[in-house]
């Protein structure tokens, strides 16, 4: 009998564990199935942060406008915003948002985002003003989603372009 106990105790454990997996990945499933994309919380932190104060939002609709539509952009609708939803949507409502670029800043983060990181990094490796600055290593998280991956990629090329776009700026003024 007690061999019994610790075999049927055994099943038990295993079916637990499986309905919870099963339940997991079913759960998982359901959000790519309803469109939205889940990252981890420092990924759309760093979202909101870029929207609302350095206006990322703006640079990414004045880019695929530039383009006729036809940009293969990021749909930020699509991320699960999480427990910073709240944020997002204040953000939304907020008819004064922070992060208002000027038409020139706008331009100018935008085209220097339209060159990639690579372009971006080759022209600030020959800027003397860029001279002694470490081009840091971006972020790469293992078996990540890719959405979540181009999210973050996208964020880090907008804020290379933003310094880089205020650096010629400051230099000019």
């Amino acid at each position: 009998m007690r061999h019994f106990m610790v075999r049927f105790g055994l099943v038990a454990v295993v079916a637990a564990v499986l309905s919870v997996a099963v339940f997991t990945i079913s759960a998982q499933d359901d959000d790519m199935m309803m469109g939205t994309v889940v990252c981890d919380s420092d990924l759309i932190l760093n979202l909101y942060i870029a929207e609302y104060y350095f206006g990322f939002g703006q640079v990414m609709d004045s880019m695929m406008m530039a383009e006729g539509g036809d940009m293969m952009g990021l749909d930020l609708a699509a991320y699960d915003k999480g427990q910073y939803a709240a944020l997002f949507e204040s953000m939304m409502a907020d008819s004064m948002m922070s992060g208002m670029l000027t038409e020139e800043q706008l331009a100018s983060v935008s085209e220097y985002m339209g060159m990639g990181m690579d372009g971006m990094m080759e022209m600030m490796g020959s800027d003397s003003m860029m001279e002694g600055m470490t081009a840091l290593v971006p972020t790469a998280i293992a078996d990540e989603a890719p959405e979540c991956t181009a999210l973050r990629a996208e964020l880090n090329l907008f804020y290379t372009a933003l310094v880089y776009s205020n650096s010629m700026m400051m230099s000019e003024g």
